[in-house]
């Protein structure tokens, strides 16, 4: 069982788990940003590669274009909506 992600953070999975235990995970930001911390921690048992993109926009089509296995955004509000 998978340990729990510190902070909010949604795991998108578009294109479905590999067999094998390597997986790239589309990031919104630079290497050591927080969602790196997180992916890290949340795929502690698997080997991964970081994928980081600038914008949000970027993570989603990492995700379309398959260049992602997963995608790991935080969860902000605004008010009571999660945008």
């Amino acid at each position: 069982m998978r340990s729990r992600i510190p902070g909010p953070f949604l795991i998108l999975n578009i294109v479905g788990r590999k067999e094998e235990k390597s997986y790239k995970i589309a990031i919104q930001g630079g290497y050591g940003a927080f969602h790196e911390i997180a992916a890290r921690h949340y795929f502690e048992t698997d080997k991964i590669e970081i994928v980081p993109g600038e914008t949000f926009k970027d993570l989603f089509k990492s995700l379309k274009t398959r260049q992602a296995d997963f995608g790991i955004l935080g969860e902000y509000k605004k008010g009571r909506k999660i945008l």
